[in-house]
């Protein structure tokens, strides 16, 4: 697959930002965004970015990586409930496994996960950080 410089550019508002839509009919916020209410079905949805933020519901730890992905390990992924509605699954950054709990309070962040030096594109994903004294 061929990748486009310009297209990464274009949907930067969608890789890079906790983009959902909410529904004018029956107030359902879906995320990520689609032009669907994943509730109601009705297509009156009009974009909204969330804050990104919220708090840990439950989560576990991976000790298990693919060949090449072994600086990723542990990897802990949780089920976080956002401030704004939804209930999303992430990966979770700057904390060790052990300092992890359900209730624990987190927020978005961006990360830089790899870069296509061929084509000149560094991509980054949204992962979440527990929330400190002063962070």
């Amino acid at each position: 697959m061929r990748i486009s410089v310009s297209r990464v550019w274009r949907n930067r508002h969608v890789n890079y930002r906790m983009r959902a839509a909410t529904c004018k009919s029956c107030g359902s916020i879906t995320f990520p965004y689609q032009p669907v209410c994943s509730r109601c079905r009705g297509r009156n949805v009009e974009p909204v970015d969330l804050r990104g933020t919220g708090r840990i519901v439950s989560y576990t730890v991976n000790y298990q990586y693919r060949e090449g992905f072994d600086r990723q390990a542990p990897q802990i992924v949780a089920l976080v409930e956002l401030d704004d509605g939804p209930k999303v699954l992430g990966v979770l950054t700057d904390v060790e496994p052990e300092e992890v709990y359900e209730g624990q309070r987190v927020s978005a962040v961006l990360r830089r996960v790899s870069a296509d030096s061929y084509h000149g594109i560094i991509y980054y994903a949204l992962k979440f950080r527990p929330v400190r004294d002063g962070s």
